[in-house]
C-alpha cells in the first residue's frame, strides 16, 4: 500500500512538473508554404513546384492554390505550379490561397540563368528551448536524405529522464500536437542522435515540438531558423 502511494505521488508530481504555460491559445496565422525550393532555374528548364495550405489552428487542408510570376518575361508559371525559365534575370514565384481571414501567400525569388537548375541546400536548423521547469536544450537539424528526412538532435542536446513520456513532433502550431506529425519517443537524453522520417516534405513544418505525451503537455519547442 505504501509503495502504491509513493508511486502515485511521483506520478502526480511528474505531471505537474511538465506544465509550462497556464493558458493555451491554439490559434496560429494561416500559412501557404512552397515546399520544394530551388535557387536557380536554367533558361528553357521546367520545374514543378508544390504548395501546402495550413489553417488557423495548423491543420493541413486542401485549398485552391493560385500561382503567379512577378515577371512572366523571365519566368512563367501555370495553374498547377509548373514553371519555365524564359530569360535571364530574377523573378518571384508566388503561391496564394484565399484563406479564412483573407488572401495569404508565399513567394520565392528565382534566378533564371544559363547555369544548371540548382536545388536549395537541403538542410534546416534550429535551437530547442524549454517551456517547463525541466532542462531541455540544444540544437537540431533536419536534412533531406534521398526520399526520407533525418532529424538530428545535435551534440549539445540535453534533457532529463524525469520527463514522463517525452515525445518529439513536427508541427505548424506550437500550442498543439493534434495536427502534428509524431516522430516518436525520446530514448536518448543527451548528445547526438537521429530519427528517420518518411512521407514528409522538408519545408512542410515550422516547429520541432517536445511533449509529455501521457499528459498532453508541451515541455519544449524549436523553430526552424532556415
Amino acid at each position: 500500500m505504501k509503495k502504491t502511494i509513493i508511486a502515485s505521488t511521483l506520478f502526480i508530481f511528474g505531471m505537474i512538473g511538465c506544465i509550462g504555460d497556464d493558458v493555451i491559445d491554439d490559434r496560429v496565422p494561416e500559412m501557404v508554404l512552397i515546399t520544394n525550393l530551388i535557387d536557380t532555374l536554367q533558361v528553357g528548364d521546367i520545374y514543378q513546384f508544390n504548395a501546402r495550405y495550413f489553417d488557423n489552428i495548423g491543420r493541413e487542408k486542401v485549398a485552391n492554390v493560385i500561382w503567379s510570376s512577378s515577371d512572366p518575361t523571365i519566368i512563367t508559371v501555370n495553374n498547377t505550379g509548373e514553371v519555365k525559365g524564359i530569360a535571364e534575370g530574377i523573378a518571384d514565384v508566388i503561391a496564394a490561397v484565399e484563406g479564412i481571414e483573407g488572401r495569404i501567400e508565399d513567394k520565392i525569388a528565382i534566378v533564371v540563368s544559363e547555369s544548371e537548375t540548382s536545388i536549395v541546400q537541403e538542410i534546416r536548423v534550429g535551437e530547442i528551448k524549454t517551456t517547463s521547469s525541466y532542462v531541455l536544450e540544444g540544437n537540431f537539424e533536419l536534412v533531406q536524405n534521398r526520399n526520407d528526412l533525418v532529424l538530428t538532435l545535435l551534440d549539445d542536446f540535453r534533457t532529463t529522464e524525469a520527463l514522463p513520456g517525452l515525445y518529439v513532433y513536427l508541427g505548424n502550431n506550437p500550442s498543439s500536437i493534434s495536427n502534428a506529425f509524431e516522430i516518436g519517443p525520446i530514448t536518448q537524453f543527451s548528445g547526438r542522435h537521429s530519427y528517420t522520417i518518411s512521407n514528409i516534405d522538408l519545408f512542410q513544418y515550422q516547429y520541432v515540438l517536445f511533449w509529455c505525451k501521457p499528459f498532453g503537455v508541451k515541455v519544449g519547442e524549436g523553430i526552424f531558423s532556415e
